[in-house]
This record gives structure tokens, sequence and C-alpha cells, in this order.
């Protein structure tokens, strides 16, 4: 019999924005993309003001619509950033569920989290 794998890594990668951390419960919508420049991936996305329901952006609005998943599918226009959801592209959402996200300071459990002009999460309110 052949061989097929005798080395195995001892580290893996740790997660990245918009991967789904485990196989728990959770919700996932979509949405389409509003905003003219790509959102990347694990950013919260809102209500978009247009009237269809299912539009979203990354200003920050008053009803939260989940985080972008990451989806390998997605393809970029040459010079649109990768890893990105680009503009009226149907995005998955997580509105339910463990995400990984960029976290731009130690948060709690349970407690609220805000969204800076980076995208990144924090426990500061303005930021």
């Amino acid at each position: 019999m052949f061989t097929i794998q005798s080395t195995y890594l001892t580290d893996y990668a740790g997660g990245f924005p918009g991967m789904l951390a485990d196989g728990n419960l959770t919700n996932r919508p979509t949405g389409i993309i509003q905003d003219a420049t790509a959102v990347p991936f694990g950013t919260a996305v809102f209500q978009s003001g247009t009237t269809d329901g299912k539009a979203v952006t990354a200003t920050p609005g008053t009803k939260f619509k989940g985080v972008t998943i990451a989806n390998a599918g997605v393809v970029s226009q040459v010079g649109v950033t990768a890893d990105a959801y680009p503009q009226y592209s149907s995005a998955s959402l997580c509105d339910m569920g463990d995400i990984w996200v960029t976290a731009a300071s130690n948060t709690t459990a349970g407690a609220a989290v805000y969204v800076t002009a980076g995208f990144a999460f924090t426990a500061t309110v303005g930021s």
C-alpha cells in the first residue's frame, strides 16, 4: 500500500474575519451590498436607506442586519479589494451564531459592541 500522507502540521492558522467559528446553530440571511466600495468579509452591515429590505451597507445605522460571511466563491474585479463583496453582490450574512471578526479592544461576552470606521468591533462608545 502507498503512503498518502505521513506528516501533519502541529499548529494551524487561526480564524480570519468572516469565517464561521464553529458548527453551532447560525442564521444566515442574505443582503445586497449597496456601498460603491467593496465590503470586506467579517464586516457588520446595516439596513440601507433604500426601501428594499435586502439592501445593506457597511455605514453604521439603526438596524443591524448581520456580519458578512467569508465566501471563497466571490470573484473580485481587477482593481477591487479581494476578500470582499463588491457593490450589488449578494452577500451571505450571519445574524445569529459565532463568527470571527476584527476586534479593536477587549470585549465581554453578552455586552454591547460598537463598530469603528475601520470596520473593527470595540467596547468603546463613539469609536
